[in-house]
Formats: C-alpha cells, structure tokens, sequence
C-alpha cells in the first residue's frame, strides 16, 4: 500500500538486502513526483500538502506492492526524520528489503503526530490510550455506573450524562447493515473526559515562548546524482522553546484521599485486549476550546474545529502525519535579547481531535476521540478504538484453505462433513456458527444475517479471476451475482473500485486483486464478497463456492472450496397489549392513571399489575428452526430503568410451566462442543399458556411498593426488548423493541 504523507520531505534509499528489483514512487506532489530505482543516490526533495510515497518490487512477473513499516519518527540535529521499511514477496520476513529515510526540518509551526491505532475490549472502563480517564460509548458509561464509588463521582461531576443511560439503547429500525458497525456514531455519544478529584476537567492552555531563524533547506545528492534543481526552501527553524506556565493542581490531604480510594477501586478495570488496525484512515481536528473549557470546565465538543487532513495506518497500524499551525501572538515586544536575525512568537499548542474513518467507506467517521490536550510540535498518540465501534477487522490469512471467514468471524479448514473448527469458533454441517473469538462477535448456535462479507485467500500467482456459486444443499449450482468494491490507492488519493470483471458465459467473474497489480489496502484483498442475505429466497442452509481461474478465466485444479451457511432473513414480532390491569384499580390503556387500590388496611402499596405481551420469531414452525435468543419485559419508573420487579426471567430449556411465570426468558446453550444446538427455541409462542403468541404475565415491586413513602404520583413504563441468535460476522444478536406502554400510579 501507498504510505500518506504531508508538507516537504527529504526522501533518500538508505539500504537495500533484496536479490529482487525495487522502485520507490513519490505520487500527488507538488514537486519531486516520480519512479525512482532502489538504487537511487542521494535525496529526492518531495513538497506539497499531502502525497503518497510507494514501495514496489519484481519478483519476475512485474513490479507489485511491497508491505511497509513505519518506524517512530526522531528529533536529532533540527530534523525530525523516520525510516519507511519493505518486505518483499521473498521467504524472509525482515523488513529490510528496501529502506528509506525521510527527514524534515524541525520548523516553527510544523508538527508531527504520530503513533499507533488499536481497537480494544476486555475489562476496561476507559480509553487505555489517555494519559487521563476517558469514557468512550454507552455501554462503558453502563459499566463504569456498576462501581459504586465512580457512579457518585460521575454524578457529581457529570449528572446532565447520566441519562444517557436509562432509556433502552435505540434500534435501526431497518435492521442491522454490515458497514455501519454501531448504533452510537460519534456524534450520538460525546466522550466523556473523567477529572480525578483535585484536577481540573479540561487542563489550561499551555503557552510557549518560541525563537526561529530563517534558514534554506537544499537536499544532499550522492556522487553521481545531478545537482538539485528544485530551489532551496526557505523556513523557520526552531532555535529554542520555553515554556511560559505551569498547571499543576495543587491538592489539599481530603482530596488526595477521595483520588486514592477512586483509583483503587479503578485498578481492575484497566484490563484491555487490543488488536492493530492496519490501513484504516485517521482523520485530525484542531479543537478551539469553549470559553467554559478554557477556564478548566468539562468537555464540551461543541467548540469550533478546523480540519486538519488525514493519513493512514500502515499494515501494522502505524500511522505519521504533519500539519501546520499559525495561530501565534507576535512577542518581539517582549523578547529583549533576541540575537541577530531571529524572530520570537508565543505560541498555544493546539488541542488534537482523532476520528477513525470507516474501514470500507473512509468517508464516515466509525470512532471520534476525546480531545489530546496541548499537543507539543513532535507527539506519540496512541488512538485506541472500542471494538464495537469497528466494523469489518483487518484479518490476515490463516491456513491454506480458501474460505477464511465471514466478517471478523474466522473459520477453520473444512472437514469432510462440512463443519469447520478452530480459532474458537464452530461452524456445523447446517452453517449455524458459535462464535467465541474475540476478534469477532460473540454468539450461541447462531443463524447468519445481513450483508456477509466472505473472506477467502487466493495468493496463488495463477489464480487471477474467480467465480461465486450458491445452492440449497442437494440443488444444482446457480451463479452468484454480487455487485461490490475495495479500497484501492490511485495516485495520492484512497478510492474504491468495483472487484467485478462482467459476465462471460453467464458466470460474473471477480478480480483477484491479491494477485493484481494495482495499489489496493492490503488489509481488505482477502474480501471475496459482499453478499446480502436477502437474495436468497429460501431460510435455511445455504451452500457458497468459490473457485479460482487463471489470466484465461479458466477454472484451475484443485482450487475450489465450499462453505455452508444457515441463512435466517425471518425478523422477531415483539408487542405489548395497551391494556393493562391492576388488582382492586381495574384497567387503563396507554397514558392511563392507576390509583393504588385500598383494603381494610388501608392503601395497598404493592397490588400486581397484569401485562400481555409477545415476543416470538417470525415465521415460527414448520417455517423455520428456532433461533430465539431472548427477550425480557422491563420496568421504568420516572426516568430510572430498572425498577425491580417480580418475577424474573427464566432460560429457554424445558420444562415449561403451564401458567408463565417469568417475564423473559434467555437462550441456554446445550453442553459441548458447539456442534450440538438447540433449535427449539421460538419465544412466547412456544408457552402452554399463550394465545396467538401472547401471555399474561403478572407483576409486583420486588420489594416494597410502587410509590416511595411520602410519594404522591410517579410515571411507569413497561419495556419489551427481543433478540435473534443472528450475525452478519461483524455484530450479532441485534436488540428489537417494542412499541411501549406509558403509565401513572398516584395514591387517593
């Protein structure tokens, strides 16, 4: 792939260990574009505001890509400069192929950002790569108010956020799509930045007082290279910086102990997975800080932003980007002892916005981050993503077989039954998948859903087309037309070209782009397909093949592979009757008003409520085999979700009991090794007592009573939440809701 760059560079070889050809191309420039040999001598100088920079290699059959490494960027003799490593397609795997250096001048308004992306998972709360406490998505703000001594810190710094969290999470109600990997974009949950006790929610503003001197940079050329034609470039080196202020919050002994005791508590919740995310594009903002944020008050987001550029993550999720700033206070006035020729400015450093683009649609951003504070001219940041906010995962291939996953989702070498294990994963000779590696969602005994993106490796030298075919096991084959792109670098620029190649023969046939020439990511070469489910017309199992051709689109020996998967297009019904009762208070519709019933005691506090509802996979037997997940009936009183109630929920294994008395129930997977599931799992409708799918559930305080002592009226709701055992690979067990029933109780 092509590595991304920005603003002058000086470009050089300084080693090459490789017995084949190599070229490097600069691309997108406003000077110093071309095809320059791995021998190259002396320096290329490469100016503009963002161009490419490629590796490639002959290992006989033409020139293609080789895989790149970023090395950290350093600071030595005012230069900032890195290495750009290449592997080649020979045995080793050394990064010392072809290798070159890059350097810039280490100039007044210049900096350099760089680092490493990572997704992450696990056990942890915050952000693991804030130096300070970072709340990144819902589902965390959930975890983080289950500890009882950050859930009081979180009130009472933050309590306009605590809402965020009562209301049941809201559903596309189009249903799950493949590309868009989270129901929370970036602008539906704004991080949330968590001061310790005694800081300051947004540090102050660092200022620096800054010397430069005007100097001219020419490009040093090797013995037989011709001088330089290109004019020297003229800028302003750094010759010092001073810092002008210090912000350290000073804490008195109280303090200090609440920030103790909240930082024990805290220690287990720092225990994060994470994965690289390799050829993703990073999106940077400069953040101009509230009038409240600049006073030390909580993050906001809704300061003013100035797009910055973007880059990308090399195949090991390293990233380098540049940008310039002036926005800087003239000082001269104030700077006595400037020496001859040199200039003095203080200068803000700059708050740093990080969004992590979309993987197969760099237009949309899949992640925004908490803002970098006071970022100096040269910063490592580490961007790490929280693994639900990324769709598909750039996976590399594993084993010789063809068919390497769906999603993020990887399955093992086919057995001659059909069924595939390894990875933790287990595909049954039906196609219904149990999923438990953590690269990919996790699920029971789940049928397949959505857009599926089919992963498969044809690294073959000869396999340059392929074809697609489905049936119904025992069927005969029929083409399997599907009309996708990937991501592909075209010059300085990221685009997405279509992988179809036309019909011949009434076959389409797709480009191998593995064994293509072209620049594409080499993250995303192994997606095979991207297949919506709802093409085919039939639920059940479904058979994919995939078979390799030759530059003659001929089928080639021995390169064919089929993969089964369980296809279940049928959605989930979920109601609750508007008409609900209470004993001695009789019955109300939506927006009705009970008032608690009294007895020879007096006011009865806690009197059942009794609910209809049903929740039940459509299409239910003959149709279909089961693939309830769960569903559950839920409580909110005013604005707090979940108020406790009798009874509880129960699993989905037999026996049942005649009269229900669960308000939900949960898939419970059989014993074993995954390849033994339980399709007998339809929801409500599979109760003794129900009625076209509907029970009567009915429902008391699980301690207490409705009203608190003293409480004269309080809102309620019942909530029906529902889900598919269902996965496209990249998410699973989509949550559904239903229409819900709003009500009061008050007291006479």
């Amino acid at each position: 792939m092509a590595i991304k760059m920005q603003g002058t560079w000086l470009v050089r070889v300084k080693a090459k260990n490789a017995a084949f050809p190599h070229t490097f191309e600069i691309a997108g420039a406003a000077s110093g574009n071309g095809v320059y040999p791995g021998t190259h001598p002396g320096e290329v100088t490469v100016t503009g505001g963002s161009w490419t920079i490629t590796i490639r290699h002959n290992p006989g059959s033409g020139f293609i890509s080789s895989q790149l490494r970023l090395k950290q960027p350093t600071q030595s003799g005012g230069f900032y400069q890195f290495d750009l490593q290449s592997n080649d397609t020979g045995g080793d795997q050394d990064f010392d192929d072809l290798i070159l250096s890059c350097r810039t001048p280490v100039s007044a308004n210049d900096y350099l950002l760089y680092g490493s992306v990572h997704d992450y998972h696990g056990r942890c709360i915050f952000n693991p790569c804030f130096p300070y406490w970072v709340i990144d998505t819902p589902l965390k703000l959930r975890e983080a108010l289950q500890v009882p001594v950050l859930r009081d810190w979180l009130k009472e710094i933050h309590p306009e956020r605590m809402l965020e969290v009562q209301a049941p999470f809201p559903v596309d109600p189009l249903g799950p799509i493949s590309l868009s990997p989270h129901p929370f974009p970036p602008k539906d949950f704004l991080p949330i930045v968590v001061p310790a006790p005694g800081e300051l929610a947004t540090p102050l503003k660092t200022r620096f007082l800054v010397r430069s001197k005007e100097q001219t940079l020419e490009a040093a050329t090797g013995a037989k290279a011709a001088k330089s034609t290109v004019e020297p470039i003229r800028f302003q080196a750094v010759t010092r910086v001073e810092a002008l202020n210090n912000f350290n919050v000073s804490l008195d002994p109280a303090v200090l102990k609440r920030r103790v005791v909240l930082e024990r508590a805290l220690a287990k919740y720092f225990l994060c997975d994470s994965d690289a995310l390799a050829n993703v594009r990073v999106r940077f903002w400069e953040y101009d800080r509230t009038a409240a944020e600049k006073s030390g008050g909580a993050y906001t987001g809704t300061g003013p932003r100035t797009l910055l550029g973007s880059t990308f993550t090399d195949d090991f999720g390293n990233y380098v980007f540049r940008f310039t700033t002036t926005s800087f206070d003239v000082a001269d006035e104030i700077v006595n002892d400037l020496a001859p020729g040199e200039n003095a400015f203080v200068q803000l450093s700059p708050d740093i916005i990080a969004q992590v683009m979309q993987p197969l649609d760099p237009s949309i951003p899949a992640f925004e981050t908490a803002p970098y504070w006071n970022v100096p001219n040269l910063k490592r940041i580490n961007i790490c993503v929280p693994r639900e906010n990324i769709g598909i995962r750039p996976l590399a291939c594993e084993g010789q077989h063809i068919i390497q996953g769906v999603g993020n989702i990887v399955l093992g070498t086919p057995n001659p039954d059909g069924t595939r294990t390894g990875f933790s994963n287990v595909l049954d000779s039906q196609g219904i998948i149990t999923a438990r590696n953590g690269l990919g969602p996790t699920t029971d005994c789940a049928a397949w859903y959505g857009t599926l993106l089919l992963r498969g490796c044809l690294k073959n030298q000869q396999v340059k087309f392929y074809t697609l075919e489905h049936r119904r096991p025992g069927g005969g084959w029929q083409p399997l037309d599907v009309q996708f792109k990937l991501p592909i670098f075209i010059g300085p620029f990221q685009t997405n070209l279509p992988v179809n190649q036309g019909i011949i023969g009434g076959i389409p046939i797709y480009l191998n782009v593995e064994t293509d020439s072209g620049d594409w990511l080499m993250s995303y070469r192994n997606i095979k397909a991207q297949i919506p489910t709802s093409i085919f017309p039939e639920n059940g199992p479904r058979e994919i093949r995939i078979t390799g051709l030759d530059s003659a689109r001929n089928p080639i020996g021995g390169i064919q592979e089929i993969v089964t998967l369980y296809i279940l297009n049928n959605g989930i019904d979920l109601a609750i009757n508007p008409t609900i009762s209470m004993s001695g208070a009789g019955s109300v519709s939506e927006c009705g008003l009970f008032t608690l019933p009294r007895n020879e005691g007096g006011v009865v506090e806690n009197p059942e409520i009794r609910v209809r509802f049903k929740a039940m996979q459509v299409g239910a037997p003959p149709v279909s085999a089961g693939f309830m997940g769960g569903y559950e009936l839920l409580v909110q009183k005013g604005s707090t979700c979940c108020f406790a109630v009798t009874p509880g929920t129960l699993g989905s294994n037999a026996p049942y009991p005649a009269i229900p008395v669960n308000r939900g129930r949960s898939y419970v997977p059989a014993a074993g090794t995954g390849l033994t599931c339980d399709l007998g799992f339809y929801g409500t409708n599979s109760e003794p007592s129900e009625t076209a799918g509907f029970i009567e559930v009915s429902i008391s305080p699980a301690s207490g009573g409705w009203l608190d002592l003293g409480q004269q009226f309080c809102t309620f709701g019942f909530f029906l939440n529902g889900h598919l055992r269902r996965t496209n690979g990249e998410s699973a067990n989509w949550n559904s809701s239903a229409v819900p029933v709003l009500f009061g109780i008050q007291r006479s």
